[in-house]
Protein backbone atom coordinates (compact mmCIF):
# COMPACT_ATOMS: atom_id res chain seq x y z
CA UNK A 1 0.00 0.00 0.00
CA UNK A 2 1.41 3.39 -1.05
CA UNK A 3 -1.41 5.92 -0.61
CA UNK A 4 -2.16 7.69 2.67
CA UNK A 5 -4.34 5.25 4.62
CA UNK A 6 -7.05 7.81 5.42
CA UNK A 7 -7.38 8.84 1.77
CA UNK A 8 -7.43 5.20 0.72
CA UNK A 9 -10.10 4.44 3.33
CA UNK A 10 -12.28 7.22 1.89
CA UNK A 11 -11.75 5.93 -1.66
CA UNK A 12 -12.59 2.37 -0.59
CA UNK A 13 -15.82 3.47 1.12
CA UNK A 14 -16.96 5.28 -2.03
CA UNK A 15 -15.97 2.33 -4.21
CA UNK A 16 -18.07 0.05 -1.99
CA UNK A 17 -21.09 2.34 -2.42
CA UNK A 18 -20.57 2.49 -6.19
CA UNK A 19 -20.30 -1.28 -6.49
CA UNK A 20 -23.15 -2.17 -4.13
CA UNK A 21 -26.51 -3.02 -5.65
CA UNK A 22 -25.24 -2.69 -9.23
CA UNK A 23 -24.40 -5.54 -11.59
CA UNK A 24 -20.94 -5.65 -13.13
CA UNK A 25 -22.43 -5.01 -16.57
CA UNK A 26 -24.43 -2.01 -15.36
CA UNK A 27 -21.41 -0.62 -13.50
CA UNK A 28 -19.19 -0.83 -16.59
CA UNK A 29 -21.90 0.89 -18.62
CA UNK A 30 -22.11 3.64 -15.99
CA UNK A 31 -18.34 4.12 -15.93
CA UNK A 32 -18.22 4.35 -19.72
CA UNK A 33 -20.32 7.51 -19.44
CA UNK A 34 -17.41 9.25 -17.73
CA UNK A 35 -15.90 12.03 -19.82
CA UNK A 36 -13.01 9.91 -21.04
CA UNK A 37 -12.64 11.87 -24.28
CA UNK A 38 -12.28 15.11 -22.32
CA UNK A 39 -9.62 13.35 -20.25
CA UNK A 40 -7.79 12.30 -23.42
CA UNK A 41 -7.77 15.92 -24.61
CA UNK A 42 -6.16 16.98 -21.35
CA UNK A 43 -3.67 14.09 -21.63
CA UNK A 44 -2.79 15.26 -25.12
CA UNK A 45 -2.34 18.77 -23.77
CA UNK A 46 0.38 17.46 -21.44
CA UNK A 47 2.37 16.40 -24.49
CA UNK A 48 1.40 19.16 -26.90
CA UNK A 49 0.92 22.63 -25.34
CA UNK A 50 -2.54 24.06 -25.91
CA UNK A 51 -1.80 27.60 -24.68
CA UNK A 52 -3.46 29.72 -27.34
CA UNK A 53 -1.89 32.96 -26.09
CA UNK A 54 1.46 32.04 -27.64
CA UNK A 55 0.11 32.31 -31.21
CA UNK A 56 0.36 35.67 -32.93
CA UNK A 57 -2.60 35.22 -35.27
CA UNK A 58 -5.89 33.30 -35.29
CA UNK A 59 -4.70 31.61 -38.48
CA UNK A 60 -1.66 30.15 -36.70
CA UNK A 61 -3.88 29.06 -33.81
CA UNK A 62 -6.35 27.25 -36.07
CA UNK A 63 -3.54 25.61 -38.03
CA UNK A 64 -1.98 24.27 -34.83
CA UNK A 65 -5.31 22.95 -33.50
CA UNK A 66 -5.95 21.18 -36.81
CA UNK A 67 -2.54 19.54 -36.54
CA UNK A 68 -3.55 18.02 -33.17
CA UNK A 69 -6.74 16.36 -34.43
CA UNK A 70 -4.96 13.24 -35.75
CA UNK A 71 -3.20 12.82 -32.38
CA UNK A 72 -6.52 12.96 -30.52
CA UNK A 73 -8.02 10.52 -33.00
CA UNK A 74 -5.14 8.10 -32.36
CA UNK A 75 -5.66 8.44 -28.59
CA UNK A 76 -9.37 7.69 -28.87
CA UNK A 77 -8.65 4.60 -30.99
CA UNK A 78 -6.01 3.42 -28.52
CA UNK A 79 -8.39 3.96 -25.58
CA UNK A 80 -11.28 2.14 -27.26
CA UNK A 81 -9.04 -0.79 -28.20
CA UNK A 82 -7.37 -0.93 -24.79
CA UNK A 83 -10.53 -0.67 -22.70
CA UNK A 84 -11.95 -3.66 -24.60
CA UNK A 85 -8.78 -5.79 -24.58
CA UNK A 86 -7.13 -4.90 -21.27
CA UNK A 87 -6.58 -7.64 -18.74
CA UNK A 88 -4.33 -7.89 -15.71
CA UNK A 89 -1.54 -8.78 -15.24
CA UNK A 90 0.05 -6.28 -17.62
CA UNK A 91 2.02 -7.73 -20.55
CA UNK A 92 4.68 -6.40 -22.89
CA UNK A 93 2.55 -7.31 -25.91
CA UNK A 94 -0.31 -5.14 -24.65
CA UNK A 95 2.06 -2.19 -24.18
CA UNK A 96 3.25 -2.54 -27.76
CA UNK A 97 -0.34 -2.85 -29.05
CA UNK A 98 -1.36 0.40 -27.33
CA UNK A 99 1.79 2.26 -28.33
CA UNK A 100 1.21 1.23 -31.96
CA UNK A 101 -2.16 2.97 -31.76
CA UNK A 102 -0.97 6.06 -29.91
CA UNK A 103 1.90 6.64 -32.36
CA UNK A 104 0.94 4.80 -35.59
CA UNK A 105 2.98 7.12 -37.81
CA UNK A 106 6.11 6.63 -35.70
CA UNK A 107 5.98 2.84 -35.39
CA UNK A 108 3.97 1.77 -38.44
CA UNK A 109 2.58 -1.20 -36.50
CA UNK A 110 5.97 -2.32 -35.16
CA UNK A 111 6.37 -0.67 -31.75
CA UNK A 112 9.71 -1.19 -30.03
CA UNK A 113 11.65 0.21 -27.13
CA UNK A 114 13.66 3.34 -27.83
CA UNK A 115 17.17 3.07 -29.20
CA UNK A 116 18.43 6.49 -28.14
CA UNK A 117 18.93 8.36 -24.89
CA UNK A 118 16.36 10.95 -23.78
CA UNK A 119 16.04 13.64 -21.13
CA UNK A 120 12.45 14.81 -20.53
CA UNK A 121 12.19 18.59 -20.40
CA UNK A 122 12.66 19.91 -16.86
CA UNK A 123 13.39 16.47 -15.38
CA UNK A 124 15.95 16.11 -12.57
CA UNK A 125 16.91 12.59 -13.64
CA UNK A 126 17.75 10.81 -16.88
CA UNK A 127 15.72 7.72 -17.87
CA UNK A 128 17.62 4.43 -18.28
CA UNK A 129 19.91 4.15 -21.28
CA UNK A 130 18.53 2.07 -24.19
CA UNK A 131 20.68 -0.95 -23.29
CA UNK A 132 19.00 -1.09 -19.85
CA UNK A 133 15.38 -0.66 -20.95
CA UNK A 134 14.59 -4.34 -21.54
CA UNK A 135 15.96 -5.28 -18.12
CA UNK A 136 14.05 -2.42 -16.44
CA UNK A 137 10.82 -3.37 -18.18
CA UNK A 138 11.25 -7.04 -17.31
CA UNK A 139 11.61 -6.16 -13.61
CA UNK A 140 8.71 -3.72 -13.79
CA UNK A 141 6.36 -6.23 -15.43
CA UNK A 142 7.48 -8.97 -13.04
CA UNK A 143 6.60 -6.81 -10.05
CA UNK A 144 3.21 -5.72 -11.43
CA UNK A 145 2.34 -9.40 -11.92
CA UNK A 146 3.52 -10.22 -8.40
CA UNK A 147 1.53 -7.32 -6.92
CA UNK A 148 -1.58 -8.28 -8.89
CA UNK A 149 -1.39 -11.91 -7.69
CA UNK A 150 -0.92 -10.74 -4.10
CA UNK A 151 -3.92 -8.41 -4.30
CA UNK A 152 -6.14 -11.13 -5.75
CA UNK A 153 -4.96 -13.80 -3.32
CA UNK A 154 -5.54 -11.63 -0.26
CA UNK A 155 -8.66 -9.91 -1.68
CA UNK A 156 -7.11 -6.49 -1.06
CA UNK A 157 -8.98 -4.80 -3.90
CA UNK A 158 -8.40 -1.40 -2.30
CA UNK A 159 -4.78 -1.74 -3.50
CA UNK A 160 -5.71 -1.51 -7.20
CA UNK A 161 -5.53 2.32 -7.23
CA UNK A 162 -1.96 1.99 -5.91
CA UNK A 163 -1.11 -0.55 -8.61
CA UNK A 164 -2.50 1.83 -11.25
CA UNK A 165 -0.41 4.71 -9.87
CA UNK A 166 2.70 2.52 -9.74
CA UNK A 167 2.31 1.64 -13.43
CA UNK A 168 1.79 5.35 -14.23
CA UNK A 169 4.93 6.39 -12.35
CA UNK A 170 7.32 3.73 -13.58
CA UNK A 171 6.33 3.87 -17.24
CA UNK A 172 7.31 7.54 -17.09
CA UNK A 173 10.44 6.82 -15.06
CA UNK A 174 11.69 4.23 -17.55
CA UNK A 175 10.41 6.17 -20.59
CA UNK A 176 10.61 3.00 -22.69
CA UNK A 177 9.41 4.42 -26.01
CA UNK A 178 10.66 7.17 -28.27
CA UNK A 179 7.39 9.09 -27.91
CA UNK A 180 3.94 8.75 -26.34
CA UNK A 181 5.12 7.62 -22.88
CA UNK A 182 3.02 10.13 -20.93
CA UNK A 183 -0.14 9.37 -22.87
CA UNK A 184 0.53 5.64 -22.45
CA UNK A 185 1.13 5.93 -18.69
CA UNK A 186 -2.03 7.94 -18.04
CA UNK A 187 -4.07 5.57 -20.22
CA UNK A 188 -2.77 2.44 -18.46
CA UNK A 189 -3.58 4.04 -15.10
CA UNK A 190 -7.21 4.37 -16.16
CA UNK A 191 -7.40 0.92 -17.74
CA UNK A 192 -6.47 -0.64 -14.38
CA UNK A 193 -8.99 1.51 -12.51
CA UNK A 194 -11.75 0.78 -15.01
CA UNK A 195 -11.04 -2.96 -14.99
CA UNK A 196 -11.66 -3.04 -11.22
CA UNK A 197 -14.77 -0.87 -11.12
CA UNK A 198 -13.20 2.54 -10.47
CA UNK A 199 -13.87 5.63 -12.61
CA UNK A 200 -11.00 7.08 -14.66
CA UNK A 201 -9.00 9.97 -13.24
CA UNK A 202 -8.52 13.24 -15.10
CA UNK A 203 -5.41 15.39 -14.77
CA UNK A 204 -6.24 18.66 -16.48
CA UNK A 205 -3.81 20.45 -18.73
CA UNK A 206 -3.81 23.45 -16.39
CA UNK A 207 -2.24 21.22 -13.74
CA UNK A 208 0.71 20.35 -15.96
CA UNK A 209 3.35 22.10 -13.85
CA UNK A 210 2.03 20.62 -10.60
CA UNK A 211 1.72 17.15 -12.13
CA UNK A 212 5.25 17.22 -13.55
CA UNK A 213 6.60 18.49 -10.23
CA UNK A 214 5.04 15.57 -8.33
CA UNK A 215 6.25 13.16 -10.98
CA UNK A 216 9.81 14.51 -10.96
CA UNK A 217 10.01 14.39 -7.16
CA UNK A 218 8.75 10.79 -7.19
CA UNK A 219 11.30 9.64 -9.77
CA UNK A 220 14.08 11.48 -7.96
CA UNK A 221 13.03 9.91 -4.66
CA UNK A 222 12.99 6.45 -6.22
CA UNK A 223 16.46 6.93 -7.75
CA UNK A 224 17.91 8.19 -4.46
CA UNK A 225 16.40 5.21 -2.65
CA UNK A 226 17.82 2.86 -5.28
CA UNK A 227 21.29 4.43 -5.01
CA UNK A 228 21.47 3.43 -1.33
CA UNK A 229 21.01 -0.26 -2.11
CA UNK A 230 24.01 -2.55 -2.30
CA UNK A 231 24.96 -3.65 -5.86
CA UNK A 232 23.65 -7.15 -5.26
CA UNK A 233 20.28 -5.71 -4.11
CA UNK A 234 19.66 -3.54 -7.19
CA UNK A 235 18.16 -6.43 -9.13
CA UNK A 236 15.73 -7.25 -6.33
CA UNK A 237 12.20 -6.46 -7.48
CA UNK A 238 10.99 -6.57 -3.87
CA UNK A 239 13.51 -3.95 -2.70
CA UNK A 240 13.10 -1.70 -5.72
CA UNK A 241 9.32 -1.40 -5.66
CA UNK A 242 8.45 -2.05 -1.98
CA UNK A 243 4.66 -2.33 -1.86
CA UNK A 244 4.78 -0.54 1.49
CA UNK A 245 4.33 3.20 2.15
CA UNK A 246 6.85 3.15 4.97
CA UNK A 247 9.61 1.93 2.64
CA UNK A 248 9.33 4.52 -0.15
CA UNK A 249 10.54 8.12 -0.45
CA UNK A 250 8.53 11.24 0.39
CA UNK A 251 8.48 12.16 -3.30
CA UNK A 252 6.88 8.82 -4.17
CA UNK A 253 4.33 9.19 -1.35
CA UNK A 254 3.31 12.65 -2.59
CA UNK A 255 2.83 11.37 -6.14
CA UNK A 256 0.63 8.48 -4.98
CA UNK A 257 -1.44 10.81 -2.82
CA UNK A 258 -1.74 13.30 -5.69
CA UNK A 259 -3.15 10.81 -8.22
CA UNK A 260 -5.30 9.13 -5.55
CA UNK A 261 -6.87 12.49 -4.76
CA UNK A 262 -7.86 12.66 -8.44
CA UNK A 263 -9.57 9.29 -8.06
CA UNK A 264 -11.38 10.54 -4.97
CA UNK A 265 -12.77 13.46 -7.01
CA UNK A 266 -13.74 11.12 -9.87
CA UNK A 267 -15.67 8.90 -7.43
CA UNK A 268 -17.51 11.95 -6.09
CA UNK A 269 -18.49 12.93 -9.63
CA UNK A 270 -19.78 9.45 -10.52
CA UNK A 271 -21.67 9.04 -7.24
CA UNK A 272 -23.14 12.50 -7.64
CA UNK A 273 -24.53 11.62 -11.06
CA UNK A 274 -25.77 8.24 -9.80
CA UNK A 275 -27.74 9.68 -6.90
Amino acid sequence: MYTNKYLLKEITAKWDVLNSGMSRKKLRRSLRKCKYEEGLRHSLGMSYPLDMDEFKTDRDKKKYLRSLKPHLKHLVKAYNYGSAKFRLPLTEKFLFDIENRIEPDLFNGNAHYRTMGVRPSGASTTPPYPAKIQSEMDKFLRFTKKAYNMIMKKHKYFCFPDLAALVHLHILRIHPFEDGNGRLARMLHNFILFEKGFPPIMIEQGEKVDYHSHLDDAVLGYEERKSKLKPVQKDSVRLLYRFNRGKISDGEKHFYDYVSSKLNVALDNVLGSKY
